[in-house]
């Protein structure tokens, strides 16, 4: 084929003068090049030559071509070469004689690892000999994958790269067939937006491209019988992977299964080595990742749904077991393996734990996804008391963390809070009701409805003051305190705000902060200093001010210290003291 198109251009004449003087039977593979009587002339003549000898003319005949200039030969996956073709490489790199001669041989190692190849035991003996030199290609950067994605997509794929390089790992082959998949999916249309890109993203993510599938489930069978165990049940597992959870799935010694990934990691098949992880229970190991999530997602599509089970159970089992009181730490997990292990109720539950550890780093977002998905099993369960409670308790959780992620006065917050309004009716349970119209009292206050707002509000009150609960009051008298204000009733405000400071109990902060969102220790006295500030009390006011900022700044809760800075310009700017206020305001911003 080489020869074959180098005789279609300039270099023709020369090319067939150098074959008649050294490679004469490498002609008959030529025939547009010779007449009928030369072809069969050469028939007769060169139909017993040997590989040996047909070799070496081709040798003599790229030798002789560089003469004049230099000669390459590109020999693209060597992986699928026959023995003939390596003979050729091995016996030209051999020749003794300068020549302006250079082989680019291209191979994949994991086809030539999982084949056993002879390519590879050619090019270790070269080597040896310092006769070729290996050039290995790293995986593509993230820029570089940006730069092969914009010009098959168009601009609109940008915001897609890295999303992709992290889905494929940089794999040029897997790269290649996901943005075939995503151009297939464009039906021929060549207009292409950001959205239309994004849905068929989301729509093939899930998915592994036909092609690449087929390429490592070859891989995958190739491999020996206990390395192709240990990778299909590591998928279920994830992209990063427990040697001791893969152990529990395939009822195994863990240290049986750690020494097939090692031995793995060691050729270069389908996993590398990551961080060591000490469990609760004392378990030490080292973790394993895919090298592509593809990979994973490859060997998880094709088990059987009944195998996926009861792998995804065993594992939760396990993982419970060696977290044991800590298992909180690995909610998000258990969750997942629960809910894949058809065990609904552990899922449900590990699924509230996950947003609540989200919650406690801030990661609304995150939280509102798992607790999306413990409500959504929740349904599933079977009515009675125990959904019931798993529906409240996931519902009390959800509507906070909707409320931050969706805006303090959006609909779907209030939808939600009036959904966990419902649940605490029948469950009967009054102090999550309390903390609910709480929040409802919040979102009508911020939204600007005092009159909606005053309700809830005086709801609040009651309910705490027949209850007689500190945690309730403060949040009652909080909540008509800061409605007075708006309302331009500081009297009133003053009043309430002054009942909430005197029952607040600091040594309840951590349920305020769990159940309100936030210190009352530190709002509800920034709403008193201003009021006394408007109401003509600098003194006091100013007092309660470095007080309260104190407070603030020692529980680092940021909500809060922003509203103790704002209060604080608020009543400052009463006594004109225009640089305070500036300070407060810089800071609350």
């Amino acid at each position: 084929a080489a020869l074959n198109q180098l005789s279609q251009g300039t270099e023709r004449d020369r090319l067939l003068q150098v074959l008649w003087e050294v490679a004469p039977s490498w002609l008959r593979h030529l025939p547009a090049l010779l007449s009928l009587a030369e072809r069969t002339t050469l028939a007769a003549q060169y139909q017993d030559v040997s590989q040996t000898q047909a070799l070496r003319e081709l040798a003599d005949a790229l030798e002789a071509l560089a003469v004049h200039q230099p000669v390459v030969l590109i020999l693209e996956d060597l992986h699928w070469s026959d023995t003939a073709t390596l003979a050729f490489v091995s016996m030209l790199a051999r020749q003794t004689t300068p020549a302006r001669v250079l082989v680019l041989g291209t191979y994949r190692p994991v086809d030539v690892l999982i084949a056993e190849h002879p390519v590879r035991e050619m090019k270790a003996e070269l080597q040896l000999h310092d006769l070729c030199q290996e050039v290995a290609l790293e995986y593509l950067t993230q820029d570089e994958v940006h730069a092969y994605v914009v010009p098959r997509l168009g601009e609109a794929g940008a915001p897609l790269a890295p999303e992709l390089y992290t889905h494929n790992g940089g794999n040029p082959l897997f790269l290649v067939n996901l943005v075939d998949a995503l151009q297939r999916g464009n039906g021929g249309n060549g207009t292409e937006t950001v959205t239309s890109l994004r849905e068929r993203w989301e729509a093939l993510a899930s998915e592994v491209p036909e092609r690449v599938q087929e390429l490592i489930v070859l891989q995958a069978d190739r491999l020996g019988a206990p390395e192709r165990a240990v990778v299909e049940v590591a998928s279920v597992n994830g992209v990063t992977f427990s040697p001791t959870l893969v152990a529990a799935g395939l009822r195994q010694a863990a240290d049986e299964v750690e020494a097939v990934c090692e031995s793995l990691e060691r050729q270069g098949h389908f996993i590398h080595a990551g961080a060591e992880v000490t469990w609760p229970d004392g378990t030490l190991e080292t973790q394993y990742m895919f090298q592509h999530a593809l990979q994973r997602e490859a060997l998880y599509q094709r088990m059987v749904s009944g195998r996926r089970r009861r792998l995804h159970r065993a594992m939760a089992t396990r993982l419970e077991a060696g977290y044991g009181e800590q298992s909180t730490k690995v909610a998000a997990e258990l969750a997942l393996h629960f809910e894949q292990g058809r065990e609904v109720e552990k899922a449900v539950e590990y699924y509230h734990r996950a947003g609540q550890v989200a919650l406690q780093r801030s990661a609304e977002r995150e939280a509102v996804v798992a607790l999306r998905k413990g409500l959504a099993l929740a349904e599933t369960l079977p009515a009675g008391p125990s959904r019931l409670a798993h529906q409240l308790q996931l519902q009390m959780t959800f509507a906070p963390a909707l409320m931050a992620v969706a805006g303090q006065t959006s609909g779907e917050a209030e939808d939600a809070f009036l959904r966990a309004r419902e649940l605490c009716e029948q469950a009967g349970n009054q102090q999550h009701l309390f903390f609910v119209l709480f929040h409802l009292f919040r979102l009508y206050h911020t939204r600007g409805d005092y009159r909606g707002a005053q309700t809830y509000a005086e709801t609040c009150l009651r309910m705490a003051t027949e209850q007689q609960d500190p945690l309730l009051l403060v949040g009652g008298h909080y909540a008509v305190g800061i409605n007075m204000f708006y309302h331009g009733q500081l009297t009133e405000a003053r009043t309430q705000t002054a009942r909430g400071v005197a029952v607040y109990n600091p040594e309840e902060q951590h349920s305020h902060l769990a159940h309100y969102g936030f210190h009352h220790q530190i709002i509800i006295r920034s709403y008193h200093a201003g009021t006394l500030g408007m109401q003509g009390y600098p003194e006091q006011a100013e007092r309660f001010i470095a007080q309260t900022l104190a407070t603030a700044a020692e529980q680092r809760h940021v909500y809060s210290l922003v509203v103790a800075h704002a209060m604080s310009a608020v009543a400052l700017q009463f006594w004109r003291r225009g640089h305070a206020v500036l300070t407060h305001a810089e800071a609350a911003q």
